[in-house]
């Protein structure tokens, strides 16, 4: 996992983990760590499907930041 600051491409926070654990849990340290360091709200998190989870999306827009991924239609 990595997050970068666009367009420079610099990144900000870097994630190396083994294969056989869920990345799911891994979006908010991360994230948390490039708010700390950035200092500022309203950037914008790009993402997989996995990190368009509720818990997350909504951890994200309580900080006052947003999000960009593709979401699942809920039954």
């Amino acid at each position: 996992m990595q997050a970068v600051l666009d367009p420079l491409g610099m990144p900000l926070a870097t994630d190396v983990v083994s294969g056989e654990r869920a990345d799911d849990p891994l979006y908010m340290p991360c994230i948390a760590r490039v708010q700390a360091s950035v200092g500022r709200h309203g950037l914008l998190y790009v993402g997989d499907c996995k990190m368009a989870s509720r818990d997350t999306r909504a951890r994200i827009a309580a900080a006052g930041d947003f999000t960009c991924a593709p979401c699942l239609r809920c039954s």
